[in-house]
């Protein structure tokens, strides 16, 4: 799940800088999830991504990329709590006696 959310994250960066840097940061990103988390790392990317192409954006775009942003930061917040597994309970009975075999 979490490899899947990096790389999906990952994407916020423009072709170039992923085609350039990609590997590395998926890598540190997944390796600082570890510890700190995946869905804080996947922020720092989605961050970070949104940031370069902010700045190779024109002005009239770039409302679009801020709803577009804020969208993404959205489904990467309930994300988790959607996919949290559901915890199921069963009942189990044994018979000591043969004739329940």
């Amino acid at each position: 799940m979490s490899d899947l959310l990096i790389d999906l994250c990952l994407r916020a960066y423009p072709r170039p800088a992923r085609d350039r840097d990609g590997e590395l940061l998926r890598d540190l990103a997944l390796e600082l999830g570890a510890d700190h988390g995946a869905v804080r790392e996947a922020f720092g990317l989605l961050r970070g991504g949104l940031a370069q192409r902010w700045r190779h954006t024109r002005p009239r775009q770039r409302a679009m990329l801020a709803v577009g942003g804020a969208g993404l930061a959205v489904a990467l917040l309930a994300g988790p709590a959607v996919a949290a597994p559901i915890r199921v309970e069963e009942e189990i009975t044994t018979c000591s006696a043969d004739p329940c075999s």
